[in-house]
């Protein structure tokens, strides 16, 4: 692609030359289409009589509009002459400028592709330039490109999938197996880029079924943890449109996996779950944003309801270790660019996994001031 546009570039180039050359000149007669000679061949002088014209040959066709296809084996125009000179005076030799040769561009296209790599590349160079002449337009397909890297890694640390003989099952009564919830439970996608599949985070140490249910929860966490450092943008029109693209890829998504892997066929069931989506986003982001702010309790309580759904069987300390993960995230991505979580995102889920490193030690430690009230209560209960 960038040898092409050099080419275009020497040709547009030698285009130009031509025109002023031709332009300097008194004009001439008829020319015929050629793409041989930069002067595009004047028609012969003394023409063949109608007599010897061959029956069945079509004429020639004519124009006065200079016509290039192809110029890597064309002559260079003459000079233009002199004023006062007559005009139909031999030019000579040493003012004819030799053309090169297709060789010659060749070498010269290599070296300038070569001195462009240094600076970035020639499309580099072009997106840069077309950035800053157009900004707001570049700007969209800019925001879409990191935010759909972003929620890749969101989408692929709770994947899952359900296997093709159980989707077909479904119209026979034989599909995936249900949970207490009546919720289809599949297998650990192990196929998806920057995923760990079966060997999850949220798999094994959390114990959590490979479902949708708990796939766009864990999808919606990690899309919160980098709302928080999106709304550190100095634009709110910027803030605004990652959030909308973050949410419309999810919901993409979401919608894929109604119809791919569960057998939502109907447009109107599909768009009632959407609609539930949205909401329990909205949801989400007010309940964290209360837990983040109030204390680790009410955080705690937030994660409770959403990824375990309430359950009063659960083990707390799994709780703990997502709200100390949540706090790890956060303020680990709190001196980064927007543009390098992106790229480092898109790489590998490496982030991810480092947040979650050493989370049990940190959540078997006591607390500052945990026993203060009982041994309260034990010197109370001993002056009794």
């Amino acid at each position: 692609m960038s040898v092409c546009t050099q080419c275009m570039r020497a040709l547009r180039r030698q285009a130009r030359l031509e025109q002023l050359t031709l332009s300097q000149t008194r004009p001439s007669q008829l020319r015929c289409l050629s793409t041989t000679s930069a002067r595009y061949q004047q028609p012969q002088a003394q023409s063949k009589p109608e007599s010897q014209v061959q029956p069945g040959t079509p004429p020639s066709i004519l124009t006065t509009a200079p016509t290039i296809t192809s110029n890597l084996a064309a002559d260079a125009p003459p000079p233009a002459p002199a004023a006062g000179s007559p005009s139909n005076a031999p030019a000579s030799a040493s003012s004819q400028v030799p053309a090169p040769s297709t060789a010659e561009m060749q070498k010269q296209i290599s070296s300038r592709l070569g001195s462009s790599r240094v600076g970035g590349g020639i499309g580099h160079k072009i997106a840069t330039s077309l950035r800053s002449a157009a900004k707001s337009t570049t700007e969209t397909y800019i925001t879409y490109g990191l935010t759909e890297a972003m929620f890749k890694s969101c989408a692929a640390q709770a994947p899952y999938t359900i296997p093709e003989d159980q989707r077909m099952g479904v119209y026979t009564g034989k599909g995936p197996p249900k949970n207490a919830r009546a919720e289809d439970v599949g297998v650990p996608e192990t196929s998806v880029p920057g995923s760990q599949g079966a060997q999850s985070w949220w798999f094994t140490r959390l114990g959590l079924e490979p479902t949708f249910s708990v796939w766009s929860q864990v999808c919606f966490l990690h899309m919160y943890i980098l709302t928080v450092k999106l709304r550190t943008l100095p634009d709110q029109r910027t803030y605004m449109e990652y959030q909308r693209y973050l949410l419309e890829h999810f919901s993409s998504v979401a919608e894929d996996k109604m119809i791919l892997l569960h057998g939502m066929n109907a447009r109107g069931v599909r768009n009632k779950y959407l609609k539930d989506l949205f909401v329990q986003w909205r949801g989400i982001q007010y309940a964290y944003d209360q837990g983040l702010v109030s204390g680790d309790a009410v955080l705690a309580g937030a994660v409770w309801r959403n990824l375990w759904k309430a359950d009063e069987e659960v083990d707390w300390e799994k709780v703990a270790l997502v709200v100390g993960f949540m706090r790890r995230a956060i303020a680990g991505l709190a001196d980064s660019d927007i543009n390098d979580i992106a790229t480092n995102l898109q790489q590998s889920s490496q982030y991810w996994e480092q947040a979650q490193q050493g989370l049990d030690g940190m959540v078997n430690l006591e607390s500052t001031g945990i026993r203060d009230n009982l041994r309260e209560e034990a010197a109370a209960e001993k002056a009794l």
